[in-house]
């Protein structure tokens, strides 16, 4: 006989409810001897709390619908230590939206002997875990120093990825992946080839909002930011500072078809040969919309080669060493809102936010008709600066802010 509706929601109610009752905490050292251990011995819907320390660990295998988190919830709480051992701290398999990864630090990671696969501190495959308040921190890996994603789509908020290195993707490096990013960080991760910070292959969509990319090399191109082969990432309020690339893109390098749409971002004091602020080749279309591209310390703001056709509106593109409004977007000069006017950083007036603005930006609500906020920072600091400070805005000033 077939259930009613509401007697087959009555059930339903019943097994959450009793999945629910049946989940447990298990408590590592007090429960279990190590994290691997712990996870091991968690089902879904458990929980394993890792008391404060350092826990020196690698190959783990997250089980899906495991929460794994540090007694704190704060990233500094927890240490996982993978020791250079030649093997990824966790490995993510096939992993539910309901795993999650919450509150420690990830370093020593490393996985450089397999030339096909990287991500020194995490593996994803099949999977779509969460990853909030994590720290990775000075792991290396072929593709991806930190992170590697193959057909997954993980969802990190409040994540460090901090001097990591790798082949390709200092940090992250996604193949058929659509990670997400909310209040992210990429300082300092390096690649000898491209995507100093992240690269993006194959079909890869990522979306990045409120995301900081400092301070990132690239031995060859996209000193923050490399996309290749249909890749389409989404950056929303995303800040490019002091990154820098041997060849092309300081900030962003595209190829191959692959067209990044970037809506309220900065890039400021980017270099490469070409493109300091961002390059596109091999018909790359991208979009640039309320976006400040400025004082690239090598390049001109964007470059482009190999048909590629970028489109930028309400955008104020100034000061870069090798140009500004030339090239491929010497026709957007003046048109759709855009302008070539000093974006008035605050830099040392304001040095823990250094690309806000001044109060008589025109980058600000209002300073250009129709455009509203351009960049991805608002006012900081008074039309005058710091009493008795300089008004100086150039790279030289805020360069200082990230050494």
């Amino acid at each position: 006989m077939r259930q009613s509706a509401p007697a087959l929601l009555m059930c339903l109610g019943f097994a959450a409810i009793a999945a629910i009752a049946g989940a447990s905490s298990i408590h590592v050292p007090a429960d279990q001897p190590t994290i691997e251990a712990g996870i091991d011995a968690a089902a879904g819907g458990d929980t394993v709390i890792v008391a404060c320390g350092t826990y020196y660990e690698h190959g783990i295998d997250m089980k899906s619908g495991v929460a794994l988190r540090s007694e704190t919830g704060a990233a500094d709480c927890v240490t996982i230590d993978g020791q250079q051992a030649g093997e990824p701290v966790f490995r993510c398999w096939n992993l539910d939206v309901a795993t999650s990864i919450r509150g420690v630090t990830i370093t020593g990671g490393s996985h450089l002997d397999n030339p096909g696969v990287g991500g020194g501190a995490m593996v994803c495959e099949s999977s779509f875990l969460k990853i909030s308040n994590v720290t990775f921190l000075a792991n290396s890996g072929t593709l991806g120093g930190a992170l590697y994603c193959a057909n997954s789509a993980p969802t990190l908020t409040d994540v460090r990825f901090h001097d990591n290195t790798a082949t390709e993707g200092g940090a992250v490096c996604c193949y058929i992946s659509s990670p997400s990013f909310e209040n992210v960080s990429f300082i300092g991760n390096t690649s000898a080839n491209d995507g100093g910070a992240m690269l993006c292959r194959n079909h890869s969509d990522p979306s990045l909002m409120n995301v900081v990319f400092n301070g990132n090399t690239a031995g060859d191109s996209g000193g923050a930011l490399a996309c290749r082969t249909y890749s389409e990432p989404s950056l929303t309020y995303v800040t490019f500072g002091g990154n820098s690339a041997s060849v092309f893109g300081g900030g962003v390098f595209c190829e191959d078809f692959s067209s990044p749409m970037l809506v309220g971002a900065t890039f400021a004091g980017n270099s490469a040969v070409a493109g300091g602020g961002l390059y596109c080749a091999a018909d790359s279309n991208p979009w640039i919309m309320h976006s400040i591209i400025a004082f690239s310390a090598a390049g001109e703001a964007v470059g482009c080669g190999g048909s590629s056709s970028p489109t930028v509106t309400c955008s104020d593109i100034y000061g870069n060493a090798g140009g500004d409004w030339i090239g491929c977007i010497a026709a957007f000069e003046g048109e759709q809102g855009n302008i070539g006017e000093d974006p008035l950083f605050c830099g040392a007036h304001n040095p823990a936010q250094p690309y806000t603005l001044q109060a008589g930006s025109s980058c600000l609500p209002g300073g250009t008709p129709y455009c509203g906020q351009i960049g991805a920072w608002g006012p900081g600091c008074s039309e005058s600066g710091a009493p008795g400070q300089s008004n100086e805005t150039s790279w030289s000033v805020l360069k200082g802010m990230f050494r």
